[in-house]
């Protein structure tokens, strides 16, 4: 791990992270480490709201646009890297919007062992039989700290929390559990925290940004290209919607409070995450209301 101190700034969706580091950025020479587990794909970019050209151009940003949206990305690449980097750069400030990789930076993981050939074999077959539902209800019974983590639809992470305890009968999660000692020195942690009546405000001008920016002409572009699995296996808030409104299942209104609603949804759940995990910490977090 790194020993060196490190900044970090922590804020749910729509909190206004982004607009935190152009400010800083403009006055120190800082580069920054993205800890967001859906800027590291390459094509989602509006619905994740990416920062803009102009601030990639000026500020480098690393783990933003690393990965192909067909490929696989696991906690543990994102750990390797992430300390690779720490070790490397000297001003750098660690910008953290998703708790699961937050949690694995301060807290590690235990090496996760690979699957066995037969065994995905065995997990495709029940994913024909039984469906997204089946599996996630599989998943449900074997682990259930780790099934109420993933949505019905992300099917790349559900199979593989089956692989695992197939193979090994241990729950993903209680991998995921590792605790040891955060060996990165945090010199500075701020916590940009914003009332619910504020972010919800917040989030629907940003998907009215979104909108005007050209999210559904992206997110068809997209289909277009690599099929509606593409979407549905890394079931990022705003595309599954997007996808429901594309295939004539909802019309646009209801796309959009769904988004809201969905969005609100998670920034709950990160603001639970957030304060657990911030807790040996409390005495150095400086608050930004």
């Amino acid at each position: 791990m790194v020993q060196k101190m490190i900044e970090l700034l922590i804020g749910e969706t729509a909190s206004g992270k982004t607009s935190y580091i152009e400010g800083r950025t403009y006055k120190e020479r800082m580069e920054v480490l993205n800890c967001d587990s859906r800027q590291i794909y390459r094509g989602f970019d509006i619905g994740t709201a990416k920062p803009s050209r102009e601030l990639l151009n000026r500020v480098r940003h690393h783990l933003i646009d690393i990965i192909n949206i067909t490929d696989d990305f696991s906690a543990g690449e994102f750990l390797k890297l992430s300390e690779s980097i720490l070790k490397r750069e000297e001003n750098i400030i660690v910008s953290a919007g998703t708790p699961f990789y937050l949690n694995v930076l301060l807290n590690g993981i235990d090496e996760i062992p690979k699957a066995k050939l037969e065994t995905r074999k065995m997990i495709e077959e029940m994913h024909r039989e039984r469906g997204n539902s089946g599996l996630h209800e599989f998943l449900s019974d074997v682990d259930p700290v780790r099934a109420s983590q993933l949505n019905v639809n992300d099917t790349q992470r559900i199979k593989r929390s089956l692989e695992v305890y197939l193979d090994t009968g241990i729950p993903i999660s209680r991998y995921f559990r590792k605790q040891k000692k955060a060996e990165i020195n945090f010199g500075r942690i701020t916590y940009i925290r914003r009332e619910k009546r504020i972010l919800e405000e917040r989030v629907r001008e940003r998907v009215k940004i979104m909108l005007a920016k050209g999210f559904i002409e992206e997110a068809e572009a997209l289909i277009k290209k690599h099929g509606p699995s593409v979407i549905l296996k890394k079931p990022i808030i705003g595309y599954v919607e997007a996808l429901e409104y594309i295939e004539g299942n909802i019309d646009r209104e209801r796309m959009i409070e769904e988004i809201i609603r969905n969005t609100m949804g998670y920034i709950k759940r990160q603001r639970i995450f957030f304060k657990k995990i911030l807790l040996p910490f409390a005495d150095i977090v400086e608050y930004i209301e």
